[in-house]
Formats: C-alpha cells, sequence, structure tokens
C-alpha cells in the first residue's frame, strides 16, 4: 500500500510494506503523523523503492514541454499526472540546465509532459524523482511517539523527519538513501538507538547528503545511543546554527567510512563512541578533511564534551600535512570551554601508528587499539552491537579500563559477557561439575566460603563441549559459592 495519514492519538500500524507514494508536498510522507497523531507506534514495516529512476540519456523538447526516454517506460516505473517531478543531476560532473521542480501533467510510457515548460537539451544524463516526500514525517506538535523494528530503503528523498517532544526511534534500519539524507531531527527529548544507516552510495548529486541533520526546527536535549552509520557517502551530521538550542548527545555510536561532524552549537556531548576511517573520503559535493570532528567556538559551540572515544585511521592530509597530523578533532577559537580527554588515536593498520601533535596523553597514541575484525562491522550475524561485532575490543586490549573513569575508550562497553550464567550440578566422587557457554572470553573459577570472599581461583581443567566449557571441582567444605571471573 502507498502510505498512512494518522490524525489521532494511540493508532499503531504494524508490519505493513509501504511503497511508490508520491506526493505534491515535499512535507508529505509515506507515514504522516499530523499534530493530533500523540502516542503513535509504528513497528516492524517496510517502507521502500521510491518512484525514481537514473536516464543516461534524457531528452527535453520546449515546444511539446516534455521529457522524452524510450528505453524507460516511465508509467510503469510509476510515474503520474499531478506528482511533483524533482529533476536532477544524476552524476557529479554534468548538470541539466532543466534541473528543477515540475508538475507532471501527462504520463506516457516513452515521455512526460511538465509545466512549467522545459529548455531544449540532449541527451543528458538525469535523476528523476517523483516521490518526493519524506519517508516518515513526525510533526512539530506530535507527541510520545515509537519508531521501532522498520526499514527505510532506496526511498526518492529523504527517510526521516523527526519533530515535536519525546519520541522513541529504535532498532530502525536505513539504506540505500541514493544521496539524499537519512535523519533529521527538531524539537525536544527523542531518544534514537540502536539504528543502523548503512550502504548508501550516490545516485543523485544534491548537495551533502546527511546521516544525521538537523533540520530547520529548533531542538533541545536529543540523544543518539548505540546506532551504526556505516558506508554512507556524505557527511556524519551538521548542526543549523539558527535553528539549534542545546543538548545533542551522542553516546556509544559506531561510525565506519562516512564524512565529518562539525559542531557549532553549545552543550553537545561526544563519548564513548567509535570513529572508523571517517572523514577520510571525498565524495561529490563533500570533500575530505583533517579530522572527523570540527568544534566552532567563535558560533557558539561552547561547552562541548568529548571523552573515552576511539579514532582510528580518520581524516586525510592536505596542503603540505602529514598524515600523523589528522585524524581526530580541531578546534576552531578558544578552546577554554571545551573539555577533550580520555580519547584515542591511531593511524590505519596494521602498524595503528602514533600522531603527531595529539593533544592528549601519549598513552593513548598509537598502537593496537585491539579490535575483533575492524573490517566487519557488524559481524557475522549482520546486528547492531551483537557479541560477534567487528569493533568491539579483544581481552588483550589496551583500551579496556583506560578512559577517564576507569572505564573502557569507545562504543562498547566491557564486559560485554558479564551475564554468562554458570550452571552447578552434583557430579561423582565428591565433586561438582560447572557448565558455562563459550563466549569471546576466557573465564576462570573462583571458590568462597561466603559471598563477601576471599575468592581463590581454582586450577581446573576446561574442556568444551558443543556450545559450553565445562570444568569438575572438588567440595571440600559443606558449602561453597563458586563464580566465574576474568
Amino acid at each position: 500500500m502507498h502510505g498512512w495519514i494518522i490524525n489521532h492519538s494511540y493508532i499503531t500500524i504494524e508490519n505493513f510494506e509501504i511503497t511508490r507514494h508520491s506526493g505534491a508536498s515535499q512535507l508529505d510522507a509515506y507515514v504522516r503523523v499530523n499534530n493530533d497523531g500523540d502516542f503513535f507506534e509504528m513497528i516492524g514495516c517496510t517502507v521502500r523503492d521510491g518512484i525514481h529512476v537514473v536516464i543516461p540519456d534524457a531528452w527535453f523538447f520546449a515546444a511539446d514541454g516534455c521529457i522524452s526516454n524510450h528505453a524507460v517506460n516511465f508509467v510503469a516505473r510509476g510515474f503520474s499526472a499531478g506528482q511533483t517531478l524533482y529533476i536532477g543531476k544524476a552524476t557529479d560532473t554534468q548538470s541539466s540546465i532543466n534541473n528543477g521542480s515540475y508538475t507532471i501533467v501527462m504520463a506516457e510510457p516513452s515521455r512526460l509532459l511538465l509545466q512549467p515548460g522545459v529548455q531544449d537539451e540532449g541527451p543528458v544524463p538525469v535523476y528523476l524523482s517523483a516521490s518526493m516526500v519524506f519517508g516518515l514525517y513526525l510533526s512539530t506538535r506530535s507527541e510520545g511517539c515509537i519508531i521501532r523494528s522498520n526499514v527505510f530503503r532506496n526511498l526518492g528523498y529523504d527517510s526521516l523527519l523527526i519533530t515535536g517532544l519525546g519520541h522513541l526511534i529504535e532498532d530502525n534500519w536505513i539504506e540505500a538513501t541514493s544521496g539524499w539524507d537519512a535523519m533529521h531531527f527538531g524539537g525536544t527529548n527523542h531518544v534514537f538507538r540502536r539504528n543502523v544507516i548503512r550502504n548508501s552510495p550516490l545516485v543523485v548529486f544534491q548537495n551533502s547528503p546527511d546521516a544525521m541533520e538537523n533540520y530547520q526546527v529548533p531542538y533541545r536535549d536529543v540523544t543518539f545511543s548505540n546506532n551504526m552509520v556505516i558506508n554512507f557517502a556524505g557527511v556524519l551530521a551538521s548542526q543549523k546554527a539558527p535553528y539549534t538550542m542545546s543538548g545533542l548527545s551522542l553516546i556509544r555510536n559506531v561510525f565506519v567510512d562516512v564524512g565529518r561532524f562539525n559542531f557549532t552549537q553549545r552543550d553537545t556531548l561526544v563519548e564513548n563512541n567509535t570513529f572508523v576511517r571517517v572523514a577520510k573520503k571525498s565524495y561529490p559535493n563533500v570533500a575530505r578533511s583533517s579530522h572527523p570532528i570540527g568544534v566552532d567556538t567563535t558560533v557558539g559551540a561552547t561547552n562541548v564534551v568529548i571523552r573515552n572515544n576511539i579514532f582510528v585511521d580518520c581524516g586525510e592530509p592536505s596542503g603540505g600535512v602529514s598524515v600523523s597530523q589528522v585524524g581526530w578533532y580541531e578546534v576552531k577559537g578558544d578552546q577554554g570551554p571545551l573539555v577533550m580527554e580520555g580519547n584515542f588515536v591511531a593511524g590505519g593498520p596494521p602498524d595503528y601508528g602514533p600522531k603527531a601533535g595529539w593533544p592528549e596523553s601519549m598513552m593513548l597514541n598509537g598502537g593496537d587499539p585491539g579490535f575483533v575484525n575492524p573490517e566487519d562491522p557488524l559481524g557475522p550475524d549482520g546486528l547492531p552491537f551483537t557479541a560477534d561485532d567487528g569493533l568491539r575490543l579483544r581481552a588483550d586490549s589496551k583500551l579496556l579500563g583506560a578512559g577517564v573513569g576507569g572505564v573502557t575508550i569507545g562504543a562498547y562497553e566491557l564486559p560485554f559477557v558479564e551475564r554468562v550464567p554458570l550452571v552447578i550440578e552434583r557430579g561423582g566422587d565428591g565433586k561438582v561439575v560447572l557448565r558455562w557457554p563459550r563466549s569471546m572470553w576466557e573465564w576462570r573459577v573462583e571458590t568462597a566460603r561466603n559471598l563477601a570472599g576471599p575468592w581463590t581461583p581454582l586450577d581446573l581443567l576446561q574442556v568444551e563441549k558443543g556450545a559450553f566449557v565445562e570444568a569438575e571441582a572438588a567440595v571440600n567444605g559443606e558449602f561453597e559459592w563458586f563464580r566465574l571471573a576474568r
């Protein structure tokens, strides 16, 4: 089906497939929640495949007022009368003189009649979108909506526009954004968590695609936690100064192969994130940068805290600057009101070289960070923030407990598997059998007469049996406690 308009509170839509929606206004959406749609829930839906196409050799005819191509069946692709049509760049080098927005007056298989008129041109590569509507729009007076476990894929415009009050956006996947923005945010007290934005090469070459962008609505107290942005051809995010209030928190996110983030506003917290190859690559309309984070105090980026983050193989040198001088954060203006501490920086593998000019502890400058598998951030299961994620830290990582406050640096809380259950069964000959699931960690068994300790390590033979590890321990008293320790 084509979409929903929500005008009343406490409505849930679940497990719908929504596709090929179009509208006359860019503030329309596949799912549009208006001002009275409070406490709306959208769960397990797939919003996919907007009405858009790339034509390598389009022709424009002023006399007929149309765009024509015999290799594209416009009607079969969903183009129809009454739609707003956007004509944009389909390459980074060539632009049509007819770029802009039009209304489709008539659709035929090989041509579209447009208003206003067009100029003679062709053949020319163009990108056409008749679905210039958001995947999801939460209006400025909506409240308490939950957007969970949905997929937004291959749309003809930006995926999310979140405004209003107190929304929860979690466990969603945004893919193949085609060069459009993934998330816009404004409003107050939103939480974005465990979302994945990934695999989005350019199809339309518009200005600066953003993974997470402050929309033209003020925001306050917005938190992004445990999200992943991987292989996004654009910048990580931007703050639009006239529309920003305060209180943006980036906590325990993973950012890989994406452009930089420029901070221009106050009260921004960047804590326990992992940045890998950020700001390293140029895209059309998005330049590579020396550092993955820029802080501009001259326009208001005061009270910014950057703490306990990993920066590996980030930034790209230019203008005579060496590779050892890029890859963390740069400050424009007074650094006095800023806090930068407990961060780790290194070059790329295999040597993970140190950085010249690193302003923090030399103990956290260079050397192997100890990633499990940096080339597979999501791990074999393809899911974010699970036990097999490739950017988790190995048990021998020097970043474990090395951050400010004794916390582990980077996006992953450790030890991850402290919840491993220990099963104890009676064995023979005065022994007990201890069993626990195999994990990424090496465990030892400890014993004590009471919970307060002292706890004594036991030298036991550990045997792997399927998905479990077993060991036998002799029981030396009337009552003993056992525990796993690492």
